[in-house]
């Protein structure tokens, strides 16, 4: 099985995005849950879908995130506000690590 990582990036507004190809749309959700479990992040408005694009906003405290998919970009999770971006530099440091157990955990095989 091929390594899984994501690279770092920042998004036309300047924030930080932590972008990982050759996901897919249904990958969101664990990444999502475990970065809940891991981080301390709770739901915020319901996971967004359109036919490009599916996402959902995380919060805890002050920060917002979106882990999401579109077909642009792959899978990411990015920063909406600038204090977003240190916890998607925590984020994308803990997912380098984690990302191949949490993708296996939900049975997705990767060539």
């Amino acid at each position: 099985m091929k390594k899984v990582s994501g690279k770092f990036h920042k998004t036309a507004k300047g924030h930080l995005s932590y972008d990982i190809e050759g996901l897919e749309a249904y990958e969101v959700f664990p990444i999502a849950t475990a970065l809940q479990d891991k981080f301390g992040f709770r739901t915020g408005k319901l996971p967004g879908l359109d036919p490009d694009a599916l996402y959902i906003e995380l919060i805890r405290d002050s920060v917002v995130i979106l882990v999401g998919w579109d077909i642009w970009s792959g899978l990411f999770v990015m920063a909406m506000e600038e204090s977003g971006d240190p916890v998607i530099q925590e984020i994308g440091q803990y997912l380098d690590e984690a990302l191949d157990e949490i993708i296996a955990a939900e049975g997705i095989e990767k060539e």
